[in-house]
């Protein structure tokens, strides 16, 4: 699939995600698949996903917690631009999509998201 770094390889269909952008929970969500989240920054979830805010913390927005993440043992992590500093940290432990909105062509790369996550599950 195609992320905002360019082409990689993720798993087909996977089972435990830990998601940290909550544009692709949100898409997750609506794809069905939200019982396959099993991490997320739960005290930043918006209150329409508040369902979600019951999975485990992987740790803040900004700061993801690498040791938390690595015990729920995901098959795929989903990051956006506030964790890609943890980008390489993260790619330790599983697979590691970086799905951002691009500041000038908000509605093309949001729907090229939407389309990646489509592809994966």
């Amino acid at each position: 699939v195609k992320d905002t770094n360019g082409q990689l390889t993720v798993p087909k269909n996977p089972q435990k995600v830990v998601v940290f952008d909550n544009g692709s929970l949100d898409t997750m969500d609506a794809l069905g698949v939200g019982d396959r989240v099993v991490g997320a920054p739960t005290k930043n979830i918006p209150a329409y996903l508040k369902k979600y805010q019951k999975v485990e913390s992987a740790g803040g927005i900004k700061e993801p917690d690498l040791e938390k993440i690595n015990q729920l043992k995901p098959d795929l992590i989903i990051i956006s631009g506030r964790q890609q500093d943890y980008q390489e940290q993260l790619k330790a432990i599983a697979p590691t999509i970086y799905l951002a909105v691009d500041a000038k062509n908000p509605w093309a790369s949001t729907k090229q998201n939407i389309e990646t996550l489509g592809t994966i599950f």
